[in-house]
C-alpha cells in the first residue's frame, strides 16, 4: 500500500485542500498537522484564517475569552503565508479587548489581508474609537472587503484611506465621522 492510498486527500491539490479547510475550524485544521509530514506544515499556509468559538479548546481551564484571544494570537504568529480572508465570528460569548484587534490587523496588514470580516459580540459594543485601531485599519490598503459586526470607529479624517475597499458591510456599527471609500460598489 503506498501512502496516498492510505491518504487520498493528501493527492489533492493544496489549493483545493485550503478551500476544504475554508470549513473547518481552526482548531481541527491545525490538528491536522500531526497526520504525516504533508500535513505538518500545510496549516501554516493557509489563505484564510476563520476564527469563532469552536476554534477554542475546551479542556483548558482559562476563561473562554482568553483562550480565544491565545487561540488567534498563537495562529497568526505562527502563520507564514499570505491571509486573503481573516473573520471573527460566532463569538458571543467571547470578549476581544482592542489590544488585541490592534496586534491582529497590524499582523494582517503585512500578511496583505483583502476581506476582514470582526462578528463582535452584541453586548460588548466594541468602543473601537482608540485612534490606533482607527488609524491601523483606515491605512490597510489592501482592504477590499471589511464587515464590521457591534463596533464603533472614528476615523482620521483628513487621510484617504480605504482605497481598494468594494464591500463594506456595517451591521451595528457606527463611523463617527465621514469616510473616503470611493470605491465601494457594495455597501
Amino acid at each position: 500500500m503506498t501512502i496516498n492510498s492510505l491518504d487520498p486527500l493528501s493527492s489533492l491539490p493544496v489549493e483545493l485542500i485550503y478551500k476544504i479547510f475554508r470549513y473547518v475550524p481552526i482548531r481541527d485544521v491545525v490538528r491536522a498537522s500531526v497526520l504525516s509530514t504533508f500535513w505538518r506544515y500545510i496549516w501554516l499556509y493557509v489563505p484564510e484564517l476563520v476564527f469563532d468559538t469552536r476554534s477554542i479548546p475546551s479542556s483548558i481551564d482559562v476563561p473562554i475569552w482568553k483562550k480565544f484571544a491565545d487561540v488567534v494570537n498563537h495562529v497568526l504568529s505562527l502563520h507564514k503565508g499570505d491571509t486573503s480572508r481573516f473573520e471573527i465570528r460566532k463569538i458571543a460569548e467571547c470578549y476581544c479587548c482592542p489590544e488585541d484587534i490592534v496586534r491582529w490587523i497590524l499582523l494582517l496588514e503585512k500578511k496583505q489581508v483583502k476581506e476582514l470580516i470582526l462578528e463582535l459580540p452584541f453586548w460588548n459594543k466594541l468602543r473601537i474609537q482608540v485612534s490606533v485601531f482607527s488609524s491601523v485599519l483606515y491605512w490597510a490598503h489592501n482592504l477590499s472587503l471589511l464587515k464590521l459586526h457591534n463596533c464603533a470607529m472614528s476615523l482620521p479624517s483628513h487621510t484617504k484611506g480605504f482605497s481598494n475597499l468594494v464591500n463594506l458591510e456595517l451591521n451595528s456599527a457606527t463611523f463617527t465621522n465621514d469616510t473616503n471609500c470611493s470605491n465601494a460598489t457594495f455597501l
